[in-house]
């Protein structure tokens, strides 16, 4: 089973950082009716349903069922190439065994599907199909049932292929007594001779000679005999084969009135088989099904990017996450996590659109039809865009309702000032939406816009002033966690966080930038204490 996204759901740089290959590789196994799948994205209904079918499903199943039913999924051989071939009435006798071989391992599947059962009423149309194929062929589905004159033709020509191999065996023996040739007939022979060897060849009466530039091509001469009887073979074999192919054509005929409603099965029984893995792989890396709400937002706990825990392992810190309709806004100093807030966000919404299992204990969000992300970016030189331009020209599609979109470090791309004043315009118009926006932020201002969700980052834990550390520790002492801003006084406090000033110190810096970013703390703190007094 190969499983790809298709190329328009996730950008292929984006696809290879977030790790979904690594994901998908969950799904490879030996599944035969399915080779292959390229998942696209689905619309609310199709998503709603196909998520509404799973996890009906899955409450039906019994322990590892579902790990049982997908091994016998295992036996079913594949009929892709078979089914137009069905189709235009021109089945062979191979096609004969892989149509049967199918509804032998399907009937030994049905039979465990008995909480789950595929299409009953496709079972007497599967039982009569394959009841008709093993009236007309061998136990095995291998050779076709003649009737008698078809069965003496085949009796007379065994006889026959045995008198043949006598005589042709008599016939190459010949040849090597009087040539020294080992000749296999009735296949001819090239051959560089010498001028002796060649007269010396062209004396024996069973063989004829054709010279080619410079070499020999060898022949044969048999007697009548052995071309009576060959052509006897040859008279035989025709006679046969017409008469077989008028038996094919006749099974051809009777079976044509299957094939609608086979068809119909064989599609639903691969959807079932796909159906089966999901759920497999959904149980045994315990995973979730998506919980879908009618309106805008989202709740999301213990969310991960397996290619991440993978790479991480315990240092992984799930995502726990709520959203509300609307516009949220997430605070947070560099390096404490948000672009992985959205990465791993946007990472569960594309397995949702194209119908996979959540690594995530809960989703439960109004369905994401459309998901868009906006990473920063030095601009696009393809497109002759700037940074600020490409940023401006990811909101100018059509966004509608029900839409999830985030964007990083909102309009960071220019300059403060203006910055600030198209952040709010744009927080503003998104509050007022039936969607879910998210950004992340730095400009304070935007703590002032009413109607709208603020969460922020939690700080690290910081050693003392003087002390110094590198990049990987304070990665590692980062918690990666977020909690909402209530209050005036927790959006004082981001007004006048001083984070980015205190990690600055922590590194080996020429002392008179110390010395200044040490008196910035300072004339900071001053100013929060008047502001507090005069409070």
């Amino acid at each position: 089973m190969n499983l790809e996204l298709a190329r328009y759901v996730v950008p292929g740089r984006l696809a290879e950082e977030l790790g979904f290959a690594f994901y998908l590789s969950f799904f490879a196994t030996d599944l035969p009716i399915l080779p292959g799948k390229i998942l696209g994205p689905m619309t609310t209904a199709e998503g709603t349903e196909h998520f509404r079918v799973l996890a009906g499903m899955e409450k039906k199943i019994i322990g590892r069922t579902v790990f049982e039913l997908l091994d016998l999924s295992r036996l079913l051989p594949n009929l892709d190439l078979l089914l137009p071939v069905f189709a235009a009435g021109r089945l062979e006798q191979y096609h004969l065994f892989e149509l049967g071989s199918f509804l032998d391992a399907d009937e030994r599947l049905a039979a465990s599907e008995q909480a789950l059962p595929l299409h009953p009423g496709a079972l007497d149309a599967n039982t009569a199909l394959q009841r008709l194929l093993r009236e007309r062929t061998g136990a095995d589905y291998g050779t076709l049932k003649a009737g008698d004159e078809a069965e003496r033709l085949r009796g007379e020509l065994a006889l026959l292929e045995r008198e043949l191999k006598k005589k042709i065996a008599g016939y190459e023996e010949e040849i090597l007594a009087e040539t020294g040739l080992a000749m296999v007939f009735p296949w001819p022979r090239e051959l560089a001779l010498s001028r002796d060897e060649a007269i010396r060849i062209s004396s024996c009466s069973l063989l004829t000679m054709e010279q080619k530039e410079d070499v020999w091509l060898l022949g044969y001469a048999p007697g009548p005999e052995l071309t009576d009887l060959t052509a006897r073979r040859e008279v035989l074999s025709a006679e046969l084969e017409e008469m077989m192919a008028g038996i094919l054509a006749a099974i051809n005929r009777e079976l044509q009135r299957f094939y609608s409603d086979f068809a119909d099965y064989y599609r639903r029984r691969c959807r079932r088989a796909w159906q089966y893995l999901l759920l497999s792989v959904k149980i045994d890396r315990g995973f979730s099904w998506p919980v879908f709400t009618e309106t805008p937002g989202g709740s999301f706990l213990q969310a991960y990017i397996p290619a991440m825990q993978a790479r991480k392992k315990e240092r992984c810190i799930p995502l726990d996450l709520d959203l509300a309709g609307g516009a949220n806004v997430l605070f947070g100093a560099h390096m404490s996590g948000k672009t992985t807030v959205l990465k791993t966000l946007y990472f569960v919404l594309s397995l949702i659109r194209v119908g996979l299992p959540v690594p995530a204990a809960l989703a439960m969000l109004n369905y994401p039809e459309h998901v868009a992300l906006m990473l920063k970016s030095s601009g696009n030189m393809q497109r002759d865009l700037s940074a600020f331009g490409e940023e401006v020209a990811f909101f100018t599609g059509e966004i509608p309702d029900g839409a999830w979109l985030l964007a990083d470090e909102l309009f960071l791309s220019t300059d403060p000032v203006n910055g600030a004043i198209l952040s709010e315009i744009f927080i503003k118009a998104f509050a007022a939406r039936e969607m879910v926006f998210l950004c992340t932020t730095h400009y304070p201002a935007v703590l002032d816009i009413n109607g709208i969700s603020l969460s922020r980052m939690l700080d690290c834990e910081l050693p003392e002033r003087g002390d110094r550390a590198d990049l990987p520790t304070l990665l590692e002492k980062m918690p990666y966690r977020l909690e909402k801003i209530v209050g005036d006084e927790e959006k004082e406090k981001i007004k006048h966080n001083t984070g980015p000033l205190e990690v600055a110190l922590l590194f080996a810096l020429p002392s008179e930038i110390k010395q200044k970013i040490r008196e910035a703390l300072d004339c900071n703190a001053k100013e929060k204490n008047g502001s507090h007094s005069a409070g």
